[in-house]
């Protein structure tokens, strides 16, 4: 039988609560022991972690475990990610992708490309849409409605709107495979795992 796993989150409250009632009475020896004593008490096997609590006051550290180490945030940069974009674009913001015929348009015929012109749109998946086809089949109809029923040109991918760094450098090559280390692009879809 499997122990039973501590969860992190649990953890932390744990952690937070006792510092809190500790700073409260202003004891930071009692910080420091009931910090490492629940420290003690719940090894994360298998997980690094590091903790430093200071004193709101004076931001006195009072307590620290592998506080100097460095560590890969991994999943949590998307906090910081998706705060600095709420921050930059607001929350009212729209990724947009748009179709431009770069010709034209003569008795249903483009003569010329369609371009697509990514805006960054992460949505075009399957996990958001009941298909990750539903898209594309909303662009064959705006298509159509526009009165286009044959292109003579090409299909035209424009993904410039974002660098050509695809994936961040840490990433290990081992794992580029999976979906969770899909490339990034500012025209992707289905998460860009195919």
């Amino acid at each position: 039988m499997r122990s039973p796993v501590f969860p992190r989150w649990l953890l932390c409250a744990c952690l937070a609560f006792g510092a809190a009632r500790l700073f409260a009475q202003d004891q930071p020896l009692a910080v420091t022991a009931a910090l490492q004593a629940v420290v003690d008490r719940h090894p994360l096997r298998g997980a690094k972690v590091g903790i430093v609590a200071r004193r709101i006051s004076d931001g006195k550290e009072v307590f620290s475990f592998h506080g100097n180490e460095l560590f890969e945030l991994a999943s949590n940069t998307k906090i910081f990610t998706t705060s600095a974009a709420l921050l930059k674009l607001g929350a009212d913001y729209e990724f947009r992708t748009t179709l431009i015929a770069n010709g034209t348009v003569q008795d249903g015929v483009l003569q010329g490309d369609l371009v697509v012109v990514g805006g960054g749109d992460p949505s075009f998946s399957g996990r958001v849409h009941p298909s990750a086809m539903t898209v594309p089949r909303e662009f064959t109809k705006a298509i159509q409605a526009a009165g286009i029923r044959q292109i003579t040109g090409d299909l035209v991918m424009d993904d410039r709107l974002f660098d050509r760094v695809y994936r961040a450098p840490g990433w290990p090559k081992a794992e580029w495979l999976w979906w969770y280390a899909a490339p990034i692009s500012a025209l992707s879809f289905n998460d860009n795992c195919v």
